[in-house]
C-alpha cells in the first residue's frame, strides 16, 4: 500500500502531522511488519519518526533500536549501532554483553573490552547475540542512501528478512530514494519486503510552518521567494532564516531594501544547499581566483526571476557567505542601514521590475496603461539622479515603447537634472558600459565616468582588491576579504597615492589601537601595522617612508579633525 501523507490543518506542525498519523496507524497494525518513509533530505522524516517512537515509547509497550546508515559499511557496523542503542538507557553494548554472556563470561572476558571498538572478536560476538538482543523490537533504519557503498541493499534486505522471520522485528525504513546508490536494486526488493509505503512531500509552504510555527513579519517576506525557489528542505530554510535574523533590527523585514538583500540570500544558499528546484541549471556557485563571484547567464536570469541585480549593493555581501561560510554581519548591517536610508528608492526599482514583469506576463493590460505608468517610473527617478535606478526605468520604457522615442524623450529630461561634476554623480567605466547605450554616452559627455583605461584596454576598474582596501578605510576589517595578510595589506597599500595613504593608514592604526576593536579583529590589525612597518623600511619613496613611521608612532596629521581641508 503506497500513502502519500497530507498534513492535517489543524496540526500544529502541519508537515509532520499527516506522516506520525500515518506511521502510527501503521506501526499499531501489527500486520505491518516493514513500513518505508520516503521524501527529499531536509522534509522532517526523521523528525516525524522521532516524535512517533516518544509517543508509542511513552506506553511503554514497545522497544526500538534505531541506527543512522550513514557511513556504514558493514552489518556488523549496524548490529553494534542497534544493540547499542536499544539497551543505552541500561549501560550500552557492554551492559548488553555481560548480560546476554553471563553463562560464559569467563571465556569471553577478553572479547568484552574490545566490543565496543569493533575489534577483531567483537563482530563474532554481535553476529552471535544480535538478533537474540533485538528480538519484538521495532528496529528503525534511517538514513539508508546515505550508507557506504560496500554495504549492499541486498545484504540490508537479507538482515530485514532475517530478523522479521526469526525474531518477530519490525521495521521503519527511511531514506530519500531518489538518491540511492543501489536504487535499481531497491526497487525490485522493495516490492517483496515492504508491506506499507509512506511519501514526505511536503510544499514549501508546509516547511515554512515548521521553522516560522507562529507567522511573522520575516516569514511574510520570505514566503514569496521560498516558495518560488521551491525549497522544502527545512533544515535549509532554517539557515537562510537564521542569516536573516542577523539583520539590524531597524530595517523592517517586509521593507523593500530588507528584500533586496533576502532575495540574494535565499537563491544563494538554496543553490549551496542543492535545496531549490525553480533553476536546474543552477547546481553551484563559482568563484574566481580573487575569490568573487562568477555572473553566468543562468545566474543573472535567476537574480531576475527573483526580481534583483546580480549587480546589486547585496549580491557580493552575500556571496561572501557562500565562499567564507559566514555573514560579515557588520559590513551587513551597515550596509542595510545605508541602503534603507534610500528605501524610496528600493521601492521604486522593485515597482519598475513589476510592471515590467506585468507587461512581459499579462498580454491583456493595455499598452497605453503601461505607457503611463513607464512615464512615471522614469520621471520619478529621474529625481534621484541615480543611474542604476534610472537605466532600469529606461528598460521598461524600452519595452512598451519600441520607437525609441520615450527613452529619448526621458534622457533629455535627465541630463537637465545631472549637476555639474558632482563626487556623488560620479560612475565607473565599467558600471556605465552595463547601462543603456545612450545614458551611458550621455555620462560620458558630461564627463561623469571615470575611465580607468585607454579605448581597447580591460577596464581596471577591476582591481577589486584596492576597491575592498577603500572600502576597509571607510567601514573597518568587516569589510574586507577573508584573505587579509600583512602580504596583501602591503600589496594594496603599494597601490596608494599620497592622499589616500595618509587617510588609509592613519585611520586604520588608530582603528587598530582602539578598545572598541570587534572580537576577531586584532589579526588584521596586526597585519595592517606589520605591513605599514614593512613599507616604511623598504619604501622607494623617503617621504612616505616617513609618514608611515610618524603613523606607527601614534603621530595624526595636525589639521585632521580641526575642520581644516588638505594642505
Amino acid at each position: 500500500m503506497n500513502t502519500h501523507a497530507t498534513p492535517s490543518v489543524d496540526d500544529t506542525d502541519s508537515v509532520h502531522g499527516g506522516v506520525r498519523q500515518a506511521l502510527l496507524s501503521s506501526l499499531r497494525d501489527q500486520e505491518t511488519v516493514v513500513i518505508s518513509l520516503s521524501g527529499p533530505w531536509g522534509s522532517g522524516k526523521t523528525s516525524a519518526v522521532e516524535r512517533t517512537i516518544k509517543e508509542m515509547s511513552e506506553s511503554g509497550t514497545h522497544s526500538f533500536a534505531c541506527a543512522s546508515l550513514f557511513g556504514l559499511k558493514s552489518l556488523s557496523e549496524l548490529k553494534l549501532v542497534l544493540l547499542d542503542d536499544s539497551m543505552s538507557r541500561t549501560g550500552g553494548l557492554r551492559g548488553l554483553l555481560h548480560e546476554k554472556t553471563r553463562g560464559v563470561r569467563k571465556e569471553l572476558e577478553s572479547l568484552l573490552s574490545k566490543a565496543h571498538t569493533l575489534g577483531p572478536m567483537a563482530n563474532e560476538l554481535v553476529l552471535l547475540r544480535s538478533g537474540a538482543a533485538l528480538a519484538e523490537h521495532i528496529i528503525v533504519l534511517d538514513d539508508i542512501e546515505r550508507k557506504h557503498d560496500q554495504l549492499g541493499i541486498d545484504e540490508i534486505s537479507g538482515f530485514i528478512d532475517e530478523l522479521r522471520m526469526l525474531h518477530k522485528c519490525r521495521f521503519v525504513l527511511v531514506m530519500n530514494d531518489a538518491k540511492l546508490i543501489d536504487e535499481e536494486k531497491w526497487q525490485h526488493i522493495r516490492e517483496k519486503i515492504v508491506d506499507r509505503e509512506i511519501n514526505l512531500r511536503p510544499r514549501p509552504e508546509q516547511s515554512l510552518d515548521v521553522v516560522f510555527p507562529v507567522p511573522d513579519r520575516l516569514r511574510a517576506a520570505l514566503a514569496p521567494l521560498i516558495v518560488y525557489c521551491g525549497i522544502t528542505n527545512i533544515r535549509a530554510i532554517k539557515k537562510i532564516a537564521a542569516e536573516a535574523r542577523l539583520a539590524p533590527a531597524d530595517v523592517p523585514a517586509d521593507s523593500a531594501t530588507m528584500r533586496d538583500f533576502l532575495a540574494p540570500l535565499v537563491l544563494f544558499m538554496s543553490i549551496h544547499f542543492r535545496a531549490q528546484t525553480a533553476f536546474p541549471a543552477l547546481e553551484r556557485l563559482e568563484f574566481d581566483d580573487a575569490h568573487h563571484l562568477i555572473s553566468t547567464p543562468e545566474l543573472e536570469q535567476a537574480a531576475k526571476a527573483l526580481g534583483f541585480s546580480i549587480d546589486g549593493p547585496f549580491t557580493n555581501l552575500v556571496a561572501r557567505l557562500m565562499f567564507d561560510g559566514h555573514l560579515p554581519v557588520e559590513r551587513m548591517r551597515t550596509l542595510l542601514q545605508q541602503e534603507y536610508s534610500r528605501e524610496d528608492q528600493h521601492k521604486l526599482t522593485q515597482e519598475i521590475r513589476q510592471l515590467r514583469d506585468r507587461f512581459d506576463w499579462y498580454p491583456e493590460w493595455p499598452t497605453e496603461e503601461a505607457v503611463t505608468a513607464a512615464r512615471s517610473c522614469a520621471t520619478r527617478a529621474a529625481q534621484y539622479v541615480n543611474h542604476a535606478l534610472f537605466d532600469e526605468s529606461l528598460g521598461l520604457l524600452g519595452e512598451v515603447d519600441a520607437s525609441g522615442a520615450l527613452v529619448a524623450s526621458a534622457i533629455s529630461d535627465y541630463e537637465r537634472r545631472l549637476p555639474g561634476n558632482a563626487e556623488s554623480a560620479r560612475i565607473s567605466g565599467w558600471d556605465a558600459d552595463r547601462l543603456n547605450t545612450k545614458l551611458a554616452k550621455l555620462l560620458r559627455e558630461r564627463e561623469l565616468v571615470d575611465d580607468l583605461a585607454e579605448a581597447g584596454e580591460p577596464l581596471e576598474e577591476y582591481d577589486v582588491d584596492l576597491r575592498y582596501m577603500q572600502e576597509i578605510a571607510i567601514g573597518g576589517y568587516s569589510f574586507g576579504p577573508s584573505h587579509m595578510t600583512t602580504e596583501w595589506f602591503l600589496s594594496q597599500l603599494q597601490k596608494l597615492d599620497s592622499t589616500q595613504l595618509r587617510k588609509t593608514v592613519t585611520k586604520l592604526l588608530h582603528h587598530g589601537a582602539s578598545r572598541s576593536l570587534p572580537v576577531g579583529h586584532e589579526e588584521h590589525a596586526r597585519a595592517f601595522s606589520d605591513a605599514c612597518k614593512s613599507m616604511s623600511q623598504n619604501a622607494s619613496n623617503a617621504r612616505h617612508a616617513r609618514m608611515l613611521k610618524l603613523a606607527l608612532e601614534g603621530e595624526r596629521p595636525r589639521y585632521e579633525g580641526w575642520g581644516q581641508d588638505d594642505p
